[in-house]
């Protein structure tokens, strides 16, 4: 049975014969629809740029700055730690992250 307002109902009958019924509202895909949606908007073009001048700006850097800059591409796109529970410490002289992982992930840009 079907009614726009209430959604759709029906039963489904698993594989041992057991019945269930559902009910599905149509805010729960319309929700979805939206969010989904929402994310479009953003461009991944301007997400790659954010990590292009991060790739930029860690190969001309040198000391803490670098180290800090590391820290934050390594958190963004969700590399290894060297060490698993280690947190970001300011003006830290050692990257959570490893250095050959930055390169490599900057070679893309």
């Amino acid at each position: 049975m079907t009614d726009p307002e209430r959604g759709c109902h029906g039963r489904l009958v698993g594989r041992l014969g057991h019945t269930a019924m559902v009910s599905v509202t149509p805010a729960a895909p319309a929700a979805w629809l939206l969010s989904a949606s929402l994310l479009a908007l953003i461009p991944l073009s301007a997400l790659a740029g954010d990590t292009r001048r991060d790739c930029q700006a860690w190969a001309s850097a040198s000391g803490a700055a670098k180290v800090s800059i590391a820290n934050r591409i390594g958190s963004e796109e969700l590399l290894t730690k060297t060490h698993k529970l280690a947190e970001p410490q300011p003006g830290a002289s050692e990257s959570l992250y490893s250095s050959s992982d930055i390169q490599r992930l900057c070679r893309r840009y």
